[in-house]
């Protein structure tokens, strides 16, 4: 069909000259006799070195469909080598002196012309009816697998989400909150500040809604599944600060000798960016790591300033908790699955309809897909995003290595040259995500070592010397250490415990630093 099309869209072309030069010829003045076909010459060939041109910038950047270079250049080389014909023997003399072109039937010249023109929409018109039909295909299979892999709707009134939006709507903005409530929980806060009870009673009403939030075992997302265009994000900064204000509550609970009111808010957190991990983003997914690194680094805070925190803190033995692969591959999925399907909602649009960047702001309209663009290239970025894309992760994974073979097939791809011209600018790199899984598994077993380690100075008067001490009876199994396979470390210090993991391989990912080992150590007044 691509070679049809560009042999009569050629042939179209060079009739076009044709006609211009027989309608020239009858002109009386030889300079419009030449200058018509001329023009006409000048400006198609023109056009053609233009798809030359991008067909280059195809070859150059690895664009499919590479073969979009080899029909331009054929197509400028037939138009220039026709071209000169149609001019060389239009131009010839004859006897009453008139160019051979004046004799040229223009009626039928016409006629063809319009056949040819006809034949070319008609072509274009079948190419893009057939790939409206493949986005139409694809965005079914799409769908149906992302309304399997959704979350269940829940009833409003055992959805978190809303209390969660309610103790939003409470909460003061970024700009009204004071300074040092962006150092919680680093070393640099301080809960003696004299505003930080103040601050945590005015607040009440907010730290009430969020526990009970976190309380609820429903979490459902506010997601149109039939429109990946129309999901929302979610609200990163909210979430962020609402685990902060659990966090002083748990501080303040720890000091002044709650320790099992302080268990109940840092399980809270938890809870929290357990729910976040139902929202089918990789961005949640990102999201709920942080909170949960809130929790380790108050819990971290809690055990280096208080004494005896561990009655009722917590159970024990401490159960050993899954690793975050399954979770960061149900994220993926469920996004390279939106992507696939939003993809197909805008190849489909004449014109995209955006989400308002403000609420009550009027959607932008972008310039539309084209039935060309539809017809010769979007078939090539449609390969990429279901076989490339989704095709790779879209299944489930034993390890994190076999994720990040998936992902690396995928860059392969990338760099090869497999991706069409939408998804060249639109695929990120996954791999960030699976670090940041990584970091999450070593935050949680350290964090569960760090307690199992504590109730052991607590029954011993001091701290483990191996980590094998704690098995079994403060904690079920020693947690892997993501980096090395290994399981985690154990160092006695000085003034405490130094609980850490290996040091992690190099990464360049931007946006993402490497933070080298983590550390958990229980020393008064130093914990990071």
């Amino acid at each position: 069909m691509e070679l049809f099309y560009w042999v009569s869209f050629l042939a179209w072309n060079l009739l076009l000259l044709a006609v211009i030069t027989a309608m020239a010829a009858r002109c009386k003045s030889k300079f419009w006799k030449r200058f018509w076909p001329g023009l006409a010459t000048v400006l198609q060939g023109l056009s053609a070195i233009v798809f030359v041109f991008g067909g280059t910038h195809f070859l150059k950047q690895k664009l499919q469909p590479q073969s979009f270079f080899w029909y331009s250049l054929l197509f400028m080389t037939g138009y220039l080598a026709g071209a000169v014909v149609i001019l060389k023997i239009g131009s010839q003399g004859s006897g009453s002196d008139k160019p051979a072109a004046a004799a040229w039937p223009r009626l039928k010249l016409t006629a063809a012309f319009a056949v040819l023109l006809a034949m070319n929409l008609g072509c274009l018109e079948i190419a893009q009816l057939n790939a409206m039909n493949d986005l139409l295909v694809t965005r079914t299979t799409a769908t149906a697998e992302l309304m399997n892999l959704m979350p269940p709707k829940v009833p409003d009134h055992l959805n978190a989400r809303l209390v969660y939006e309610e103790a939003f709507e409470r909460f003061p903005s970024r700009k009204d909150l004071p300074e040092w409530f962006h150092d919680v929980p680093t070393s640099d806060f301080d809960p003696t500040h004299p505003g930080v009870v103040d601050f945590l009673e005015q607040h009440r009403d907010v730290l009430s809604l969020a526990i009970r939030a976190a309380g609820m075992p429903a979490y459902c997302p506010e997601i149109n599944s039939m429109n990946y265009v129309e999901w929302r994000m979610v609200n990163f900064g909210m979430y962020r600060n609402l685990a902060r204000l659990m966090c002083l509550d748990a501080v303040l609970q720890a000091n002044t000798g709650n320790f099992t009111g302080a268990g109940e808010t840092l399980a809270a957190i938890r809870n929290m960016s357990i729910h976040l991990d139902k929202a089918p983003f990789l961005v949640s997914f990102a999201i709920s790591n942080v909170i949960d690194e809130i929790r380790v680094k108050s819990l971290a805070y809690i055990l280096s300033n208080t004494s005896n925190p561990m009655e009722g803190f917590t159970a024990f033995p401490i159960k050993t908790r899954p690793i975050n692969l399954q979770r960061v591959a149900s994220a993926l999925r469920l996004e390279t699955l939106g992507q696939l399907q939003g993809f197909t909602i805008i190849a489909a649009a004449n014109k995209i309809r955006m989400l308002p960047s403000e609420e009550g702001t009027e959607p932008r309209q972008p310039t539309g897909r084209t039935k060309f663009w539809r017809a010769f290239f979007m078939q090539s970025d449609l390969r990429a995003a279901r076989d490339i894309i989704a095709g790779n992760l879209n299944r489930e994974f034993k390890s994190y290595a076999d994720l990040e073979a998936s992902l690396e097939k995928i860059q392969q791809a990338y760099e090869s040259g497999q991706m069409g011209i939408f998804t060249s600018i639109s695929t990120i790199s996954y791999s960030g995500f699976v670090v940041r899984a990584k970091y999450r598994d070593a935050y949680e077993g350290l964090a569960d070592l760090a307690l199992g380690a504590a109730a052991y100075k607590n029954t011993t008067g001091h701290y483990p010397e191996a980590a094998d001490d704690l098995v079994p009876q403060y904690i079920e199994k020693i947690p892997m250490d993501p980096f090395d396979g290994q399981a985690l470390k154990i160092n006695l210090t000085d003034d405490g415990i130094d609980l850490h993991t290996a040091e992690p391989e190099a990464f360049d990912i931007p946006g993402l630093k490497n933070r080298g080992a983590i550390h958990f150590r229980i020393e008064k007044k130093d914990l990071y």
